[in-house]
């Protein structure tokens, strides 16, 4: 059960070193940030392709999963004994002084974080956001659905543009109408005052599926008698 344990379990001190080397190689996986040239996919493939590296040296055997478990159980670790470190330097720590500092592999893994410790009334920055989702299907859907709302943005731009145009149309058919009516109410009525003819009625008439805006729709004129 031992043997089982340490195989699954304990990584050895160059598994450890490449693991951090790669980390250092390949930033993406630090920050969690995707965008169309670094999907979930993309992470996904580099860290099965370092866990093929990782099981290759002699020591622990894991698959992508556990290997980045691994990962995040390191970068915890240095957390936790930095900000120990830290508090006990500017005095809010109390009790004896920290016994413990940070080894060479610590401290890469530390400029690869970036600092986070919180020491009374201070703060420094914390760092970018990292692959922390246990579920892969959680963080892949996750993906899809940023991607579904930048094209429902989109769309719905795409929309608006288009009934603003419609409207805009609408309004310019409207104006051609009225000027229309005005102008034939004024040739109707200045032949009616000069001249001596039959009385004259007439109605303007829009088809509903008349849609053109360079265009008056033409009125229809009817003599009386």
């Amino acid at each position: 059960m031992s043997e089982l344990k340490s195989r699954l379990g304990n990584i050895s001190r160059q598994q450890k070193t490449v693991l951090i080397e790669y980390i250092e190689a390949n930033s993406e996986l630090v920050s969690g940030r995707f965008s169309a040239s670094f999907t979930f996919k993309d992470a996904q493939l580099k860290w099965e392709q370092l866990a093929a590296t990782l099981n290759a040296i002699p020591g622990a055997q894991k698959d992508w999963k556990k290997w980045r478990k691994t990962w995040q159980d390191m970068k915890k670790s240095v957390k936790t004994k930095q900000s120990d470190l830290i508090r006990y330097t500017i005095g809010t720590g109390g009790g004896e002084a920290a016994q413990e500092v940070l080894s060479e592999d610590e401290l890469r893994v530390a400029d690869i974080v970036g600092t986070t410790a919180i020491t009374g009334d201070q703060s420094v920055t914390a760092p970018l956001i990292e692959f922390a989702f246990d579920d892969d299907g959680a963080m892949n859907n996750l993906a899809q659905q940023a991607c579904v709302s930048q094209e429902l943005a989109a769309y719905h731009k795409k929309k608006l543009l288009l009934l603003e145009r419609e409207v805009v149309a609408k309004e310019q058919l409207a104006q051609n109408v009225k000027e229309g009516f005005d102008a034939l109410v004024e040739a109707i009525t200045f032949q009616h005052l000069n001249q001596d003819s039959p009385y004259l009625f007439f109605d303007l008439h829009v088809d509903p599926d008349f849609d053109d805006p360079g265009k008056c729709p033409s009125p229809n004129l009817h003599l009386l008698a």
